[in-house]
């Protein structure tokens, strides 16, 4: 099956960091898939496993979607981002963007691709410090 799906979810800046995603993101990786699996859906008999496969996955992206909403409004509600707290919300955020990424990603080899993927780094503070630790071991180990 081909993909005629068209979106205008490239307006938005590619997620490098998982401090980055916003609600904004959170709706555009959702209206992303909703366009792909209702294009899905209509191509598949009823009855049929895949049908159920494609359906159930549609049942499922909202509720996903709507756990990263609201853990970014929390998120973005905090006044200090450094408490453990805060540091447990953040990387929630970057497993449930990863897990809606990652469905996403099953679109990659079509001709509308999706423009975001898995964050790997809470931020680029984080990032740093994890390639400072890198190098160290690497010296320890010489």
């Amino acid at each position: 099956m081909t993909d005629t799906t068209t979106d205008d979810t490239r307006d938005l800046r590619p997620v490098r960091y998982a401090d980055h995603v916003t609600a904004a993101h959170a709706d555009a990786l959702f209206e992303y898939l909703s366009a792909r699996l209702s294009h899905a859906i209509t191509g598949t008999e009823p009855g049929t496993d895949a049908r159920r496969a494609v359906t159930g996955l549609d049942l499922v992206i909202p509720d996903l979607v709507g756990t990263l909403r609201h853990l970014v409004a929390r998120r973005d509600e905090l006044p200090d981002w450094t408490t453990a707290y805060a540091l447990e919300l953040r990387q929630a955020i970057r497993r449930e963007w990863n897990r809606l990424a990652h469905i996403a990603g099953q679109w990659a080899d079509t001709p509308t691709p999706p423009p975001w993927g898995p964050v790997t780094h809470l931020s680029a503070e984080e990032e740093a410090a994890e390639v400072l630790r890198r190098e160290e071991l690497r010296t320890r180990e010489r």
